[in-house]
């Protein structure tokens, strides 16, 4: 009984064997995976990294491309009205200040030199000195031959509010600004916030 079980047991043995070669042969199957997939995603790596190269590269020859090529103001520092390809100078004044709580600016003449017939007017200015966010637009009102508008804060007394505008870079120290609603025809001026400067011109 016991020679009989000695002998089997080589078959017992063989068995194991067998079991090691499936092992070694799933270890060789699971390395070359890996080896596979880790090849696979270096190169998928590398595809994506080209492939943001390549669109900052188409982004900026569109960038080139869409560089302002149009009319440039002659003077900085002043807004210029934008009329198809010419450019209109705007009047520059200085507002002085009146009333009781000095809220109210008055600006000499009762009408502007620089006039457009645009609803929406366009400004370009080469600011050098001044900066073109800062700028407010105020409708004014004549009165005794002046031009003024009064910033009491309170429209039921005459107060007046900032109207809409919108400023964009060209590139360097060129700005595009834009009067963001319609506007009436009458008299109006740009001006710095907390500046007496005024930038005047009339919608007709």
């Amino acid at each position: 009984m016991l020679r009989r079980f000695s002998r089997g047991l080589p078959v017992k043995k063989f068995g194991l064997g067998r079991r090691s070669a499936y092992e070694i042969r799933s270890r060789r199957t699971r390395y070359w995976s890996a080896h596979h997939t880790a090849r696979q995603k270096r190169e998928n790596d590398f595809i994506m990294r080209s492939s943001i190269a390549l669109a900052l590269v188409i982004a900026g020859g569109l960038a080139a491309a869409e560089k302002y090529a149009g009319p440039v103001p002659p003077k900085p520092d002043i807004p210029y009205l934008l009329h198809a390809s010419n450019l209109v100078e705007t009047e520059v004044a200085d507002a002085r200040q009146e009333g009781k709580k000095n809220d109210t600016f008055l600006i000499s003449g009762a009408s502007s030199s620089a006039k457009t017939p645009l609803a929406e007017p366009i400004f370009l200015i080469d600011a050098r000195n001044i900066q073109p966010e800062t700028f407010e637009l105020y409708r004014l009102d004549v009165k005794g031959g002046n031009r003024e508008v009064s910033l009491n804060g309170n429209r039921r007394r005459g107060g007046s509010h900032a109207l809409h505008l919108a400023v964009k870079p060209l590139g360097g120290h060129l700005y595009r600004v834009e009067v963001d609603e319609a506007l009436e025809n009458g008299e109006y001026a740009l001006s710095p916030s907390g500046d007496n400067r005024a930038y005047c011109f009339e919608i007709y």
